[in-house]
């Protein structure tokens, strides 16, 4: 995990500070541009799905995202 944040980092996403209730601990937090890096993915991740589905009936979209959901709750872990 620290791999994985140092290079997030490096490029601007995010922010890293002692976790003030815990001293061997940090918390990394969202700069702006790696909130906008965010906004910009989930946008085109938005317009890749809709271009796949626009081939499948709203009906046929209805039912895979059930059987998705059913699929999804058998790792549903409490």
């Amino acid at each position: 995990m620290t791999t994985r944040v140092d290079r997030l980092l490096e490029r601007g996403f995010v922010t890293r500070f002692p976790d003030p209730h815990d001293r061997r601990g940090v918390q990394v937090q969202l700069t702006d541009f790696g909130r906008e890096a965010v906004d910009g993915a989930f946008t085109d991740l938005l317009g890749s799905e809709s271009t796949i589905l626009a081939g499948i009936s709203m009906k046929d979209q209805r039912e895979l995202a059930e059987q998705l959901r059913q699929l999804l709750d058998q790792f549903d872990v409490e």
